[in-house]
């Protein structure tokens, strides 16, 4: 298990380097200047230019590309635009957006896991009905459109949570849970639905099978029956969904976070596009792929915790 880990831990440099080698080509292949961004419309082409030779920025692509490698791989991500590090930026719109995401996962799986169970369990029933209208609502109701709504009933009609902005935990639990409510429910509602499709059709794959059919003539009851036997076995496929789904909770929550002010790291990445801010969007991306390695690596281990019919060779 320790070599598994160390060569999937291993395999994220290739993978990084390539991401890195792609968003690098991507962004520098856009139209538009960090210089001419940063000295606004009325600068004169010869100031543009003079910026532009200062940041290093008519160099060849490959002497600026190692040029950014190497300063990563000696801890510093660069500076931004705005004159603040990245590394700093990055550490101050991190939290909101984990918080925001991790929210959202569990409003997710406390709604989307005993609901498909239920479908499951109710196969063609009111039940089974509603969940499947809620499943298709999840993946047509685009995440702006529903926190828009969120946002003209629960902050404009009935006036319970703020219409938008963000409070650290610091500024109290009941705050912080009271910012991020409607942006968590925005970002997962997608989620929840995929989730409980999910939930629904693996338990009725399980449910179907040999086995349960024998426990269930042996007398197990109903309760064991779902919930230790054949929940676990339909877990590793909706534990795939759940690391997928958090995956992209992180990397789409630009929109929702825009919606409601939340100062992530989706409304970073959203600001740094708009003034051409080279060293934030690389870098954000980075992390982002980062982390969509790891959460794939820590799904993959946990396989072998939910089933031990699966091991790692």
């Amino acid at each position: 298990m320790k070599k598994y880990i160390a060569k999937r831990l291993l395999s994220v440099l290739p993978i990084l380097f390539i991401v890195s080698l792609v968003v690098f080509a991507l962004v520098h292949l856009a139209p538009g200047s960090p210089a001419a961004a940063m000295l606004g419309s009325e600068a004169s082409m010869e100031d543009i230019a003079a910026l532009e030779e200062q940041m290093g920025l008519n160099d060849p692509l490959y002497i600026q590309y190692f040029r950014w490698i190497g300063g990563i791989l000696q801890g510093d991500l660069g500076t931004s635009t705005t004159g603040d590090t990245v590394a700093n930026m990055i550490r101050e719109h991190f939290l909101p957006t984990i918080n925001v995401a991790l929210f959202a996962m569990l409003i997710s799986l406390a709604i989307a896991l005993p609901l498909g169970m239920l479908a499951a369990r109710k196969r063609g029933s009111l039940a089974d009905g509603f969940v499947s209208v809620f499943a298709l609502a999840g993946v047509s109701v685009p995440s702006f459109l529903l926190g828009l709504g969120l946002m003209m009933l629960f902050s404009v009609q009935l006036r319970w949570l703020p219409v938008s902005g963000y409070t650290p935990w610091s500024g109290g639990a009941a705050a912080h849970l009271r910012s991020i409510a409607m942006p968590a429910v925005a970002l997962g509602f997608m989620y929840t639905a995929l989730m409980m499709r999910m939930t629904r059709s693996s338990m009725l794959e399980v449910l179907n099978s040999d086995y349960i059919r024998m426990a269930k003539a042996k007398g197990v009851s109903e309760a064991v029956l779902v919930g230790k036997h054949a929940f676990r076995n339909a877990l590793v496929n909706i534990v795939t969904v759940i690391g997928q789904s958090f995956i992209g909770a992180l990397s789409g929550a630009a929109v929702v976070e825009t919606v409601f002010g939340v100062p992530g790291l989706g409304q970073l990445i959203v600001n740094s596009i708009g003034r051409r801010d080279y060293e934030v969007i690389q870098a954000v991306v980075l992390l982002v792929a980062l982390i969509n390695v790891l959460i794939n690596l820590l799904t993959d281990l946990l396989y072998g915790l939910i089933d031990p019919r699966i091991r790692v060779s």
